[in-house]
């Protein structure tokens, strides 16, 4: 703790609160001033961090469709898969007695960034299903979706690749059945019942890749002929457009790992260190009810309090081999309804929208820092009045669903470089 005597300031300035003084505990409470001078006071408060399981969120129509599966040392195993909905793009049509002549199924990725993660050059082996119920343009789909019974037991399609062998796109040759099956249905049915949909699930590998969801290369091709007709194939291009739904879906398995324990509401001990994972798997519940013990003065004026939450070592993250997460936002989830909400003073507001304020990582000091202010002046708040937050305190992935960044964060109770909160406050003495 840090004290230091300065000139009393304008009354205006000052902030008036009326707080327990009968905390033999709490901090400062040796640093009354004299009666025109107050204490500027820089303190660390204890702190709390928990692992929990992410809850589900919604991962419809997100950017990129994840697929593959994923042994991570830390972190145990991720599978991921998607399903998506293809329209007509090129509106062709078919006509009666119409012959399949052969389906190319083509899937886009973005090799202009960072598109997998994991080994490159394991082979990833993906199979690809008939959805047999539709996905709803307008319903919100959420990560952890039941599609077991959903699709065809029997793959239309399978194909095996490298990630570093990718150039824009993997192509798929397609069993000409399921292109009879698309003329058939086209020439009997409305579009929307057409193809409900595919299904796109990895039964081998050790990476995971990101496609584009809207892409000129995410598309089926029909070429189909008229016998006695047509002297070469026409072709009808169906792809994912803006309006047609795509779901992400994933799960993670920590068997073995240090997160097989791990609910969806930890309590109680700590451990060395906390766990952040995007691909919705484990979020960070910080605790910072401790500043209840700082010592307030007849007036009091908090100054700032930060977070820092310094991440573990490659020995212990594996962080050289698998990157840390560069963007997280500080959110709570109200107790009641368990619903998000995002604070105050992470809301950005410019030319009349409003955004959350994603904090990057501190790369230079390898940790996180957090303004966390406005949380400790509710809390101090909530304390005067006799009364307990109705929110719980989150650390996120920026990218909850469409990257595969992870952390290890150092936990409070981790010896050598401790997760702590840093508040400066002055206590006068009127």
């Amino acid at each position: 703790m840090k004290t230091y005597p300065v000139v009393a300031i304008a009354m205006a300035a000052l902030i008036p609160t009326v707080m327990g003084c009968n905390n033999e505990e709490g901090m400062g409470s040796e640093l009354l001033p004299a009666s025109d001078h107050a204490n500027i006071v820089v303190d660390t408060i204890e702190v709390k961090a928990y692992t929990e399981l992410e809850k589900p969120v919604k991962s419809s129509n997100t950017t990129y469709m994840l697929l593959g599966m994923m042994q991570d040392p830390v972190f145990g195993v991720t599978e991921t898969s998607f399903a998506c909905k293809f329209s007509n793009s090129s509106y062709g049509k078919y006509e009666q007695g119409d012959i399949c002549d052969s389906v190319v199924l083509t899937v886009g990725v973005d090799t202009t960034s960072t598109f997998f993660y994991g080994d490159s050059n394991s082979d990833i082996t993906v199979d690809v299903y008939r959805l047999t119920e539709p996905i709803v343009d307008t319903v919100d789909y959420y990560n952890n979706y039941d599609i077991n019974g959903k699709y065809d037991a029997t793959p239309i399609a399978s194909t095996t690749f490298k990630p570093n062998d990718i150039d824009t796109m993997i192509t798929f040759k397609v069993n000409k059945d399921f292109g009879d099956l698309v003329i058939q249905n086209a020439l009997a049915t409305t579009f929307d019942q057409n193809i409900c949909g595919l299904y796109f699930k990895a039964t081998s590998g050790n990476s995971i890749v990101k496609f584009y969801r809207s892409s000129k290369f995410t598309q089926y091709v029909v070429y189909h002929h008229v016998p006695d007709v047509d002297t070469e194939s026409s072709s009808v291009t169906y792809s994912v457009q803006t309006t047609d739904c795509s779901i992400n879906m994933s799960s993670h398995n920590y068997a073995n790992t240090n997160l097989a324990n791990v609910s969806d509401k930890a309590s109680g001990a700590q451990d060395q260190y906390v766990y952040l994972q995007s691909m919705t798997g484990t979020r960070v519940r910080i605790d910072i009810t401790g500043i209840k013990k700082i010592k307030h003065g007849k007036y009091f004026s908090l100054r700032g309090a930060h977070l820092i939450a310094p991440l573990a070592d490659s020995t212990v993250s594996k962080q050289k081999d698998y990157p840390a997460i560069d963007y997280v936002v500080c959110a709570g989830i109200v107790k009641a309804s368990d619903k998000d909400t995002v604070f105050n003073e992470f809301v950005l507001k410019m030319g009349g929208s409003t955004s959350v304020n994603i904090l990057s990582r501190d790369v230079v000091n390898n940790c996180y820092r957090l303004n966390m202010t406005g949380r400790v002046a509710d809390l101090l708040e909530l304390s005067d009045k006799g009364a307990e937050p109705d929110y719980d305190i989150y650390l996120y992935p920026n990218a909850r669903t469409t990257d595969f960044n992870r952390s290890v964060i150092c936990s409070p109770v981790n010896k050598q470089t401790p997760m702590k909160l840093i508040v400066e406050y002055a206590n006068y003495d009127m």
